[in-house]
């Protein structure tokens, strides 16, 4: 969904359909939302889900998440923060 450069051409961004802002910590975080998707090979009546992408003006760069949850952008960010504690102990398991 977001600009990108193919064979040295700009795509542009596909515009979102919804848009969100909060406060977090001293920083304003954006949201951009793009809603009610489907794989390219997707059959009718296949499962959606949505693409968040955050801007967090901490990182250069924004998150995109991908989720088949119906939840907010603010939600969907907070979910993703908490798993990441959890994914340290199988991380440092493996080694």
């Amino acid at each position: 969904p977001l600009p990108k450069t193919y064979n040295a051409r700009l795509l542009p961004a596909t515009p979102p359909d919804a848009e969100d802002v909060w406060e977090y910590e001293g920083r304003t975080i954006r949201a951009q939302i793009w809603q009610n998707l489907v794989g390219s090979k997707a059959k009718p009546g296949s499962p959606s889900f949505q693409i968040v992408a955050i801007h967090d003006p901490k990182y250069a760069d924004p998150l995109l998440l991908a989720s088949n949850l119906v939840a907010e952008a603010q939600v969907l960010w907070f979910l993703y923060k908490d798993r990441w504690a959890i994914e340290q102990v199988p991380l440092a398991g493996k080694t």
